[in-house]
């Protein structure tokens, strides 16, 4: 019989694969690099998570905060890949800047017992994961294989070809942003299990 520790971890490793598809798309897009942008981007989310939560309301999930950081870090990536590499360049450092330095501010704002938690974004121990943590996982994870497995077709085109797509009349820059958010959604879900260093 398996210990309580260990059957959270075996579920979180489940539900960490059924994020796993859309990185498989998302290096056929040739955008894999951009994983590791959201993934630290995710440090800002749950130190301002945590911050909300403890001097606002301990209703406030952490980790619901880090899914709005890393879709906000997507949507500008997007936005800006369409204006050139060098926009592109200039977004990622400095959302990379902002968000770590988020995470440097307010972790030194909160209390030495709720730094852990922050902290358990950077390097987390599937092992210590809650039942809330379970939970959140595992809606997250299955609303990214659902979106992943709908529009796979879809986003397997564009990025093969993106220009003969939207001649078809495939919505392309739609597809793009959705296939990006389901991305984060993806890296919001390995950060909360594993953290950032090892999600990167």
């Amino acid at each position: 019989m398996l210990d309580p520790f260990t059957l959270k971890a075996i579920i979180g490793v489940f539900f960490m694969t059924l994020s796993a598809p859309i990185t498989v798309i998302m290096l056929l897009r040739g955008s894999l690099y951009i994983t590791p942008e959201i993934s630290h981007a995710a440090l800002g989310g749950a130190a301002l998570g945590v911050l909300l939560q403890t001097f606002f309301s301990a209703i406030i999930n952490p980790f619901f905060i880090v899914i709005l950081f890393c879709l906000m870090t997507a949507m500008l990536i997007v936005h800006a890949g369409r204006s050139g590499p060098q926009a592109l360049g200039t977004i990622l450092g400095a959302m990379l800047a902002i968000s770590v330095t988020i995470y440097a501010v307010i972790r030194s704002w909160l209390p030495i017992e709720k730094r852990i938690s922050v902290d358990g974004y950077l390097i987390s121990d599937i092992l210590l994961l809650s039942d809330m943590d379970l939970l959140g996982l595992m809606i997250v994870s299955f609303i990214t294989f659902i979106i992943t497995l709908i529009f796979r077709k879809e986003f397997v085109y564009i990025c093969f070809d993106a220009d003969t797509a939207e001649a078809l009349g495939l919505r392309v820059k739609l597809y793009d942003f959705l296939l990006f958010a389901t991305n984060s959604l993806a890296v919001a879900v390995i950060v909360k299990a594993v953290g950032v260093l090892l999600s990167v």
